[in-house]
């Protein structure tokens, strides 16, 4: 996100340190959750990414007031199967209980081909078989409560927003 400073909350490794070693406890809320509910949290190529389903990956992206859900892919094979609806029942619920509001933009990944090998999750986002037009992806997220903030390029910056908030 334009202008916003991206946070690296502390975590600990599960079985020590390699590059595909599971995160076992993190500083922060949100993240911390994605552990309790059994997700498979990893730090990759210096991003948080998400395993979920064995077959949806998701790069989140931490900041003070928000995370935002810079990617989400599936296996082309497994597209259209329900399980990327799945993880995103999770991630709006992990928000409802943290009181943490989730952002993303919609976005055709093939428009920044040095961002694609940055990232295994942006790698297979850019597989075409199967996807979701860029053009239709808000009606995708709209479904899980998001609701669009702006036009941004060819797409939206859309916010989900808690249900209710937590209180310390």
């Amino acid at each position: 996100m334009m202008g916003k400073t991206k946070l690296y909350p502390k975590f600990k490794y599960k079985d020590g340190f390699s590059v595909m070693d599971r995160i076992e406890s993190v500083e922060h809320p949100f993240l911390q959750e994605i552990i309790n509910m059994k997700g498979g949290l990893f730090f990759v190529g210096g991003e948080f990414t998400v395993y979920a389903c064995d077959l949806v990956e998701v790069l989140l992206y931490i900041y003070e007031d928000s995370v935002e859900i810079e990617c989400i892919s599936t296996d082309p094979d497994k597209r259209k199967k329900g399980q990327a609806s799945e993880v995103m029942k999770a991630l709006t619920s992990i928000s409802d209980k943290t009181g943490i509001p989730i952002t993303l933009r919609t976005a055709d990944v093939k428009s920044n081909q040095s961002q694609i090998m940055l990232h295994p999750v942006i790698m297979l986002g850019a597989i075409k078989k199967g996807k979701i037009p860029v053009n239709k992806l808000h009606k995708f997220y709209e479904k899980f409560g998001f609701k669009i903030q702006e036009k941004a390029g060819n797409g939206y910056r859309m916010v989900y927003e808690p249900s209710k908030l937590v209180t310390n």
